[in-house]
């Protein structure tokens, strides 16, 4: 069984290492026992939740809806407080991601880490009741993942008897990837047979932990709770407005005349550099997903030939690292359904993108934008980011860079680990028409 139920004294010293300030909240308020968690491990790739469906590992081989009558009574009656989606959660060990899927397409929503709580949306307007209706659940387009979901390989990895040869080796049958929206299912049946045992932990808070909340004695709790929700939430949105309305005073002012999909690329970059929205960087180590035993079973199963075996995960801007973080016109984020659903990789394009990057940011840097909004949000990333655009068809009459060069540029595309395969797949869907985002 991949579920435990666990009290305070038995998490606090863990805790206390990933959120030293949630810790000491809940160490001066001593929570009684009828407080406690489930803590749930999850494989990498296993779904958490499910188009709306929570899903909990009460065994080994399935995972259970709180609908199944299956999941014991208990369990059911202490973490069904929040209708329709997921209980309040705690990530103990290695991120899991949300995101949407949308024809087949995985759009990233927003990547959680170590020591951060999710799911307080529904629980933070009252307390939980026993009445729950958990014929809700399952009627939704947010799906979450153990580990980094909107991951993939910049080479292309369709080759037919390449792909055998990995599925005969290591005695699994999956779909030979065709895009790189495909490459996670194949990541996932490659984890299930390493030695890496990876794992995302997560802790479920049961009910009373909300009960105590709206009540006087336990409010530091419920404002820790609500600063989370409004730090995860409300600030995004109110930057997005930032970021769509000083675009558009820039627009007219400028008489800049850029078309609608040139102008949600620009909404994106600002997005991404500002650290709101996730971009991607090429992978350093196993934290978000088993990248290393991925690696090993393309170069030496299914014989990668020419090209390193580079792997993207989503990554936030200046956080955890001081990496570059990249994002690309074949890939944007949630705000940007149709660039991810209508693929293009055209030189013309990504030049208009940074053309009109150019002129917004002229702007940003040496005058005033004249709205009753927050401009810094715009200005910040103007003056203290380093913004790149790449094209892997570069025109000598452009100011594009020539994608091959990015390996020069940030040596994490590609390290000494695989010395026969030192060649960037700059010709990649991502790759081939990418924005480089890095601090000046």
């Amino acid at each position: 069984m991949q579920l435990e139920k666990l009290y305070w004294r038995d998490v606090k010293a863990e805790i206390y290492k990933l959120n030293q300030e949630f810790a000491n909240i809940i160490d001066k308020l001593g929570p009684p026992d009828d407080c406690f968690f489930y803590k749930a491990v999850y494989p990498y790739g296993d779904l958490i939740l499910n188009r709306g469906e929570f899903l909990l590992p009460i065994s080994n081989t399935k995972k259970h809806s709180l609908s199944d009558p299956e999941v014991p009574e208990e369990i059911r009656r202490e973490i069904s407080y929040n209708p329709g989606t997921y209980p309040t959660l705690m990530v103990l060990e290695h991120p899991i991601e949300q995101f949407i899927n949308i024809n087949g397409v995985s759009v990233p929503y927003s990547l959680i880490f170590e020591g951060e709580i999710l799911g307080l949306s529904f629980i933070m307007r009252r307390p939980p009741t026993d009445n729950i209706i958990l014929s809700n659940q399952g009627k939704s387009v947010w799906s979450m993942s153990a580990g980094a979901r909107s991951t993939f390989l910049l080479p292309k990895i369709c080759d037919a008897i390449g792909h055998k040869r990995l599925e005969k080796k290591l005695n699994i049958i999956v779909k030979k990837p065709i895009e790189i929206f495909d490459h996670w299912e194949v990541f996932k049946a490659i984890s299930a047979k390493s030695d890496l045992n990876w794992n995302s932990t997560v802790l479920f808070f049961s009910k009373n932990w909300f009960k105590y909340a709206h009540t006087p004695e336990w409010l530091p709790f419920k404002h820790y709770l609500y600063q989370t929700y409004v730090h995860r939430i409300k600030n995004y949105w109110n930057n997005l407005m930032n970021i769509n309305m000083g675009l558009t005073e820039i627009h007219f002012r400028e008489n800049l005349k850029p078309t609608i999909r040139v102008i949600d690329i620009l909404r994106n970059i600002f997005a991404v550099a500002a650290g709101d929205n996730l971009g991607f960087q090429p992978v350093i180590d196993d934290n978000a997903l088993p990248a290393s035993a991925i690696q090993d079973a393309y170069i030496n199963l299914y014989k990668l030939k020419d090209y390193y075996p580079t792997i993207m995960q989503p990554a936030y801007y200046g956080r955890l690292n001081k990496n570059p973080v990249y994002t690309s016109i074949n890939m944007m984020s949630i705000d940007n359904l149709y660039d991810v659903l209508k693929a293009h990789s055209d030189a013309q394009l990504i030049e208009e993108v940074r053309y009109n990057f150019v002129k917004y940011a002229e702007v940003l840097k040496f005058d005033k934008i004249n709205i009753d909004v927050d401009a810094l949000y715009l200005t910040e990333v103007a003056k203290n980011r380093n913004i790149e655009f790449f094209h892997y068809l570069r025109h000598k009459d452009t100011d594009l860079i020539d994608a091959k060069e990015i390996a020069h540029l940030d040596k994490n595309f590609i390290t000494n680990k695989y010395p026969n395969n030192q060649e960037l797949a700059h010709a990649g869907t991502f790759i081939k028409a990418c924005i480089k985002i890095s601090p000046k």
